[in-house]
């Protein structure tokens, strides 16, 4: 029922206010946060208060178990509420919780569901970046530059992508081609 929903949201929110505010207990609040999640999981405050409470407190991990199992009980109707979800999750994984090959098996999910989610191209860019995997860098960009419509941003593209091909991977055959598809 909604109004019963909407009741033990608004009960859920008191506490999760008292167990912060009055008793000083952060991390009870953000379990309770949790709980409200469950129930309205597209709600931006509460995804907000979690947050803010999962950062204050250190607890990352409880962020992304939250996360994690909203998306798996399949609890988000929307795309857009999901998108968010996922991203957020996607974040969490790769930056904070070092878990790269999570956040890249999420945002091939996402890019299977909506090939042209550029933020999921972001995330996995970052990750290969970092990890110094060029190869899968490569493939990455060639594919984003397929769905990508400003001129600047496959030009950027395609020159990353030959820099990397000549002096990283000393690749000059490749290289050579790629410049040439600029032209």
């Amino acid at each position: 029922n909604a109004d019963d929903e909407f009741t033990q949201v608004q009960v859920l929110n008191d506490i999760a206010k008292t167990w912060e505010e009055n008793l000083e207990k952060p991390a009870e609040a953000l379990n309770t946060y949790g709980r409200i999640f469950k129930i309205q999981p597209a709600d931006t405050d509460t995804q907000n208060q979690i947050a803010r409470l999962a950062s204050k407190t250190l607890a990352i991990d409880t962020w992304a178990d939250l996360y994690a199992s909203v998306l798996e009980e399949d609890k988000l109707d929307d795309y857009s509420d999901k998108r968010v979800v996922m991203l957020t999750l996607a974040h969490l994984y790769a930056e904070r919780l070092g878990k790269s090959e999570k956040a890249e098996e999420l945002c091939n999910k996402m890019l299977e569901e909506e090939p042209e989610e550029l933020d999921a191209y972001d995330v996995l860019e970052w990750i290969y970046a970092r990890d110094s995997n060029f190869e899968k860098l490569l493939d990455l960009w060639t594919r984003k530059n397929e769905i990508v419509q400003d001129t600047d941003e496959k030009l950027a593209l395609c020159l990353r992508m030959a820099t990397i091909q000549e002096e990283i991977l000393h690749d000059e055959l490749a290289a050579i081609k790629t410049y040439q598809s600029i032209l």
